[in-house]
Formats: structure tokens, C-alpha cells, sequence
């Protein structure tokens, strides 16, 4: 009996990390507009080189071990292509690269979108002015060599959060915060609240990689028909570190998902002696706007956690790697790459005996 449950074992795992048949681009799988997400990973896939521009995406991805989908758009419309329900051995993501273009003649590609991802958000790529009846080329590699599941949809109707982070700042959001009690206000005016049907309210800590998901806040209307223009959302924070609370408004179509305004909140409580010893960097951030930090184990090089924040120029970003000290890390490398201008900068930290942070020279 037991060497049975041992070979049933063995047949599974063979199974579960076995190369996808779309390794191959000749074997590429097509996205069908709405139908349901196709399931796929990153395991044991290989790079097809004679089948890729690298001069293309050089300033987006390293190539480690892709795949291959393929899409046909029927018109012009704005559509959407879709990742969600990542799940990451390393917690990095997956990287997109979108292409049109004849399979394999590599000289008449033409990129449309190249990303890489630094959580696992669910979130989508706005594909607009689609050339119908023209084949479009999906590869996707994992972030790093990153060993991911998910699934992939290409539709009408968007999914999560955008790839690009950017807060269009409308709703004059304002945040009051007491110890761990945050109180979210904000405001909209009619003809934006014509075009919504909800508000989704996210919040995300910094070194997690994910968001999750608060609240659906629906438009209120009064007697006389007119939008309540002004919202309020509590939230209480159990864990210590740096948070982002991002509100998504949702248009009536349910086609359009749009961050309309983020703000970021600190909650580091004192403790008493007693309690465990925290450990976070201050990384010096110099770019305005969306940047993706990742912070990396500076002896292997392999990454640890990542998130996109939307930062203002000098100014220290507080990363919480307590957990990560607890592991028995010492040196921290961290990069922030500006969403904008793809500029980079990086920072060595080393852990000293008596828990002082040391920068180390380049």
C-alpha cells in the first residue's frame, strides 16, 4: 500500500512540474476573447532563443524560462490582457512582453507592451488601437528565473489593479491616522460619479506581494437624485510596517479600472524591551512618482520580496526585513527602478553585531 502512495506521489509531482506544451512557440496557445483564464507556470520551461529580439526588450527583462500565447482581436476596441492568481515560489511574478509580428522571423517584430511585474497582484494591461485580424504574440517569463503559476485571460473587461501604478490624484484624498486606526476620506464630483459604479478600496504593506482587497464602496444617492460627493473608509492595521491604500473607481460598463488617488500611512508602534528587535532599512528614494523597489539577499543575489510605490523625490522609504533578519540574513541589496524613466539606483546594506545599519561601498 505504502509503495503505491509512493508512486502515485511520484506520477503527481512528475505532473505538476512538468514543461508546459507552450514552451515551444510553435505549440503557442490561443487567447480566445472572454472565455475563462487559461492556466499555466513557469516550471522547467526553457528559452526558445531563435524566436526572440532581444534588442527589443533589453530595457525591460531578462529572458529565463518563457512561453508562449497568442491573441486574434475581431476590431479595434480597447481590450484587456489579464493575469491573476499568481503564485510564486519566490514571491517575484511574472514578466509580459507582448508582440506583433510573424512567429519566429524575429525582424518583423514590433513590440507593444513589455513589463515586469515585482508582486503578484492580479492586474491587467490596457491594450488599445488593436489591429483586427492581426495575431499578437504573448510571451511570459518569469521575473528572475521566478518558478510561478497563474492564469491568463484576454477580454473586454479588466481584472485587479493596473500594471502601470499611476494615481491619477482626483479625489483629494486625505488620510487621519491614530496609532493603528486609519480613517480614509475623500471626495468626487457629479460628472465623475456619473461614470462609476463602485469605489474598491485596497491596501497593501510594502514587503507583501500582494494587495488585499478592503471594501467595495458603492455611489450613494440622495432623495433628489444627486451623487453623495463625499466617502469615508476605517481601517485598522494589526502588523507594523509601511502601507499604501490605493482606491480603484469602477466604471458603470465595468470596463475601465482606474486607480483614482493613493496615499501611504507608517505604523511602527513602540514596544516595550521586551519584545523581538525590529529591523528596517531607511532606502534613500530620489525619483517622483511610481518606483519598484526590490530588495535582494546581497550574498546570493536572489530576490526576496518587491512592491511599487509612488514616491516623492528625497525622501526615505522604511523597509521592514525583520522577518528576514529572523531568517538569518545579514546583507541586503535593494534597487529601485523609476516606472517612468527605467533610471536605476541601488544601496548594500549590511547588519552589524550591534544592529546598526551599514551602507556598503559600491
Amino acid at each position: 500500500m505504502r509503495s503505491i502512495a509512493a508512486c502515485i506521489l511520484f506520477l503527481f509531482s512528475s505532473f505538476a512540474y512538468a514543461q508546459v506544451a507552450n514552451d515551444k512557440i510553435d505549440n503557442r496557445i490561443e487567447l480566445h476573447l472572454d472565455s475563462v483564464p487559461v492556466y499555466s507556470n513557469t516550471y522547467n520551461a526553457t528559452v526558445e532563443w531563435g524566436c526572440i529580439n532581444r534588442a527589443l526588450t533589453n530595457s525591460c527583462l531578462v529572458y529565463h524560462n518563457d512561453q508562449w500565447f497568442y491573441f486574434t482581436p475581431t476590431d479595434s476596441r480597447k481590450q484587456y490582457l489579464n493575469i491573476t492568481n499568481q503564485q510564486c515560489k519566490n514571491f517575484k511574478g511574472v514578466q509580459v512582453v507582448i508582440i506583433e509580428g510573424n512567429p519566429c522571423e524575429t525582424s518583423t517584430y514590433t513590440l507593444i507592451h513589455c513589463t515586469s511585474f515585482t508582486d503578484q497582484n492580479d492586474t491587467f494591461i490596457e491594450l488599445d488601437s488593436l489591429k483586427p485580424g492581426v495575431q499578437y504574440l504573448v510571451l511570459i517569463d518569469g521575473f528572475l528565473g521566478d518558478q510561478c503559476d497563474f492564469e491568463i485571460q484576454f477580454s473586454t473587461r479588466p481584472s485587479g489593479i493596473p500594471v502601470h501604478r499611476d494615481s491619477k490624484d482626483t479625489l483629494s484624498l486625505r488620510l487621519e491616522q491614530d496609532s493603528h486606526l486609519v480613517n480614509l476620506q475623500w471626495g468626487a464630483n457629479q460628472s465623475q460619479l456619473d461614470e462609476l459604479d463602485h469605489f474598491e478600496i485596497f491596501r497593501q504593506q510594502v514587503n507583501a506581494s500582494k494587495a488585499v482587497e478592503l471594501a467595495e464602496i458603492s455611489i450613494s444617492t440622495n432623495a433628489l437624485g444627486r451623487h453623495m460627493e463625499y466617502y469615508v473608509y476605517s481601517d485598522s492595521l494589526s502588523e507594523h510596517g509601511l502601507f499604501v491604500y490605493r482606491i480603484i473607481g469602477i466604471t458603470k460598463s465595468g470596463n475601465e479600472r482606474i486607480i483614482l488617488d493613493e496615499t501611504q500611512v507608517e505604523f511602527f508602534p513602540v514596544k516595550p524591551a521586551q519584545t523581538i528587535i525590529e529591523h528596517v532599512i531607511q532606502f534613500p528614494v530620489t525619483f517622483s512618482g511610481p518606483v519598484e523597489i526590490v530588495v535582494s539577499d546581497a550574498i546570493k543575489g536572489t530576490a526576496l520580496f518587491g512592491t511599487t510605490i509612488k514616491a516623492d523625490q528625497n525622501r526615505l522609504v522604511p523597509l521592514d526585513v525583520t522577518h528576514l533578519v529572523n531568517r538569518g540574513y545579514r546583507f541586503f541589496r535593494v534597487k529601485a527602478v523609476h516606472v517612468k524613466s527605467r533610471n536605476v539606483f541601488t544601496q548594500t546594506y549590511a547588519l552589524s553585531d550591534d544592529g546598526e545599519w551599514i551602507v556598503v561601498p559600491k
